[in-house]
């Protein structure tokens, strides 16, 4: 009997110990919904963020990342908050969130493997846009893909690569095979100039990008135009390149990369437009 009530008392004090851990766990689960429920709108306002001009980035990015927090285990919603964190150039988050949910489908594995370039796992991510280029070209043969999708698929992995800056030979071929399929597209025709802008074909690189704006009048992609205004600047068109870049940042005041440039071209003096003779002053 004593044996017995010994052992009432240990379930007793194990049950015991163990009640705060089980309401918590049963507080997460009713919880869960309210939180999903502030997940999605985190996430709309940030799809609502990011179009606007000028953005708001870093709120946008707030969002994405409450979003991510939140609604962990709502596959769709990590995925689709991850592609807009990489979206607004927060590759680490957006890598984050990637390994949350598996990689299925051929727009999760480029995103994927661009996030990985970028947070300096070149080799991993170049060999994950082949892997995701190889499988849109063989779906694309047995027409399991639509020239859409596959247009898309090989755009997105060639800028992957260009931003990555590595195998642009190959991202080359990527875009060029993007471009051939939707040739007024403008996020091809921005990936292909920057393509071949890495590739130091500046002539061929400013068609395509002039032409990508273009398409996109009277709201370009500030992304676009940071482009536009490298490729300008390049070509010592420097009123060109800093009209470009100043409305760049006026659109997306976090562009960084186009301030630096701006900066830049405000230190460098235009070519002389009258050549002195020698031995005048």
């Amino acid at each position: 009997m004593t044996g017995r009530r010994h052992g009432y008392v240990a379930i007793t004090l194990a049950g015991a110990m163990g009640l705060p851990a089980l309401l918590s766990n049963l507080l997460m689960l009713l919880d869960q919904p309210r939180r999903d429920f502030l997940a999605w709108q985190y996430l709309k306002l940030a799809q609502r963020e990011i179009p606007r001009r000028p953005m708001n980035r870093y709120t946008a990015c707030h969002q994405l990342r409450r979003a991510v927090e939140l609604g962990r285990r709502e596959p769709e919603l990590v995925s689709q908050a991850a592609r807009l964190l990489m979206v607004c150039e927060d590759y680490a988050a957006a890598l984050e969130a990637l390994r949350k949910v598996p990689a299925t489908g051929l727009e999760a594995q480029l995103t994927y493997a661009h996030c990985l370039l970028m947070t300096g796992h070149a080799d991993e991510g170049a060999r994950l846009v082949f892997v995701a280029t190889a499988a849109a070209q063989a779906e694309r043969r047995q027409g399991l893909i639509s020239l859409a999708a596959y247009a898309t698929a090989m755009n997105n992995a060639g800028y992957a690569l260009a931003e990555g800056g590595v195998h642009l030979e190959a991202a080359e071929r990527m875009t060029s095979a993007a471009v051939a399929l939707a040739p007024l597209q403008p996020a091809f025709c921005d990936s292909h100039g920057w393509v071949l802008y890495k590739l130091q074909r500046p002539t061929e690189a400013r068609f395509w990008l002039e032409r990508a704006v273009r398409h996109q009048l009277p709201w370009p992609d500030p992304v676009l135009l940071y482009h536009l205004g490298a490729v300008y600047a390049d070509a010592h068109c420097l009123e060109d390149a800093r009209r470009v870049l100043r409305w760049a940042v006026a659109l997306d005041p976090a562009r960084k990369d186009a301030e630096a440039l701006l900066r830049h071209l405000h230190r460098v003096l235009p070519p002389p437009a009258v050549a002195v003779r020698p031995g005048l002053s």
